[in-house]
């Protein structure tokens, strides 16, 4: 069975004994980990007032974790929307996004009201297995604090009215980021810096209600919460589907979150997820979530036969074991629910167990088949060297090795070609510059690709994504990073919802021709134009489209 992306989850949670500070630094630590083990994005989620949960301003957590990773996709999951006003969003998101482009995910959950709050989840009468997924009944909370659900919604600023504003907050929000927001008085607003941010917008849904409708109306990439509430995700999944139109993306995209503790055994794992159900349960209880106990703590006080009924469902669907255990579990969930990736979501209570089990997972989940059309990702992650967006300070170093690779490969190129080669900062500006670098530093190969819905060339059509200048030092040529740079560009289109990648120079296009062939992809007809090499000496350029339709894996949204 082909293996989609694993993605992270992480509530910045801390242990007995610890502190909010030990909790956010260690959501730190394991975003660094996250990247060098390969997961696609770090989101991080939004708990408020609870003891045991430091992650209540995500926008803020993620501009430290950005700050100090470099390829892995960042995001939320998610903003709850009736916590800000949706300018507010828009701008924090944006904040982040242009610091650090093309790497953020922005996740938007729906605000619940008092009486939703108070009813939970909708009734289930009995646990299901489909296909060897337990989809168990809901349980109800243990109880329900009025009075501590008004006081939190008024520190919020949260109304009734904010669930039933849903629809219209998101539309704000990605007219902010489209530049086309008109407010009903008629005044121009610019929302800086969100305008013109390259951010992703996903919804999150538990159920099949309003939030995976809107999803799908939309054409947005759906979360589907197995994590939170396992029984409804199938009826999550195909609400979004059977309203999806063809939107931000062309397919239906979904990622499906779950809970999951790895060891090296399956003994040695229930015991790092003793503490889950006494935490779990504080959660449903109202108190908030505690700060997780220890397994000596978790045996010292188990749980009632009363508490566990309010729990099991989530100790049921919760994946704890040896890798071989979780893998197959997860194998499971991707078959039934269909899912194009998952988000693993672990909590401990030592911070060195929970990054132990990504790297367990990692390593395990690494080890099975490479997913269809997804060649591109396995590409990008290699022992020897990664793909990334260029660093400032490697501007110089990144313009030399295109030009090297120019020179080594072309005759007759005038100085201001030459010149324009090196000139990365401007190329910034007018697209991403995609690296492939070894552990060290050491740059091995370029790629200048267009932002969404931002041509680098007339040439291209809206919907297109067009790169150039798709370059490999000539001392690292052989080592298969042309391919993987022509693959990591196939991953973007896709992301893009595209599926259609023009180019129109670069020494290593010959081998990128002789690859799109080799997946099967339609040649387009060439289009001619011209090029102001220096003043008053034009060159023809002929600019070659390839359409990646025929292959049918779907591919994250960017």
């Amino acid at each position: 069975m082909s293996r989609v992306p694993l993605s992270v989850l992480d509530l910045s949670p801390f242990g007995s004994g610890q502190t909010s500070a030990d909790g956010l630094r260690a959501s730190i630590e394991l975003a660094q980990a996250a990247e060098r083990l390969g997961y696609r994005r770090y989101w991080v989620a939004e708990h408020h007032f609870n003891p045991g949960i430091a992650g209540a301003a995500p926008h803020v957590l993620l501009a430290s974790v950005a700050a100090v990773t470099h390829s892995i996709r960042v995001g939320t999951a998610a903003t709850i929307i009736g916590n800000y006003s949706p300018a507010q969003v828009a701008e924090a998101a944006g904040i982040v996004a242009q610091l650090h482009p093309g790497r953020f995910d922005l996740g938007i959950g729906r605000s619940g009201s008092r009486s939703a709050a108070a009813t939970a989840l909708p009734a289930a009468s009995e646990d299901r297995v489909v296909d060897g997924l337990l989809l168990p009944a809901a349980r109800p909370f243990a109880g329900f604090d009025s009075e501590r659900f008004v006081v939190q919604a008024r520190l919020l600023g949260r109304t009734e009215a904010d669930a039933e504003r849903f629809a219209d907050d998101v539309a704000d929000i990605l007219s902010f980021f489209d530049g086309t927001f008109s407010p009903p008085e008629d005044v121009p607003i610019h929302v800086t810096p969100a305008e013109g941010a390259d951010v992703a917008v996903w919804i999150h849904g538990s159920t099949a209600g309003p939030s995976a409708r809107l999803a799908g109306e939309l054409g947005l990439p759906f979360g589907a919460n197995y994590h939170v509430a396992p029984g409804f995700v199938l009826e999550a999944i195909a609400e979004y589907r059977a309203a999806f139109r063809p939107g931000r993306i062309a397919e239906p995209y979904v990622i499906v979150s779950v809970d999951a503790v790895v060891a090296e055994t399956d003994a040695a794992s229930r015991r790092l997820a003793a503490g889950y159900g006494r935490w779990v349960h504080s959660i449903r209880a109202g108190q908030g979530a505690v700060p997780f106990p220890s397994p000596d703590e978790a045996d010292a006080e188990p749980l009632t036969a009363d508490e566990l009924a309010v729990v099991r469902d989530r100790l049921d669907t919760q994946f704890v074991g040896s890798p071989e255990t979780v893998v197959e579990r997860l194998e499971t969930l991707q078959r039934v629910t269909g899912a194009d990736e998952l988000l693993v979501t672990t909590v401990t209570h030592d911070h060195a167990d929970r990054v132990r089990s990504y790297e367990l997972l990692a390593e395990a989940w690494g080890d099975g088949p490479e997913p269809a059309g997804a060649a591109g990702e396995a590409a990008s992650v290699s022992p020897e060297w990664s793909i990334r967006l260029v660093r400032t300070e490697e501007y110089e170093r990144a313009g030399e090795v295109t030009a090297d690779a120019y020179l080594s490969s072309y005759d007759k190129l005038s100085d201001e070609y030459v010149a324009s080669l090196r000139d990365v900062a401007s190329r910034v500006g007018g697209g991403d510059v995609w690296v492939a670098v070894e552990p060290g530093g050491e740059i091995l190969g370029t790629v200048w690709v267009a932002r969404p819905n931002r041509p680098l060339a007339e040439m291209a059509q809206p919907g297109e994504t067009d790169f150039r200048q798709l370059a490999v030092a000539p001392a690292a040529r052989g080592r298969g990073i042309g391919e993987a740079l022509t693959r990591h560009v196939i991953d973007l289109a896709r992301e893009r919802g595209s599926h259609r990648v023009v180019m129109n120079s670069g020494p290593e296009m010959t081998g990128a021709h002789a690859l799109y062939a080799k997946l099967g992809f339609e040649r387009l007809s060439e289009r001619e134009g011209a090029w102001e090499v220096q003043p008053g000496r034009w060159i023809e350029l002929y600019t070659f489209g390839y359409d990646l339709a025929p292959e049918p894996a779907v591919s994250p949204p960017a």
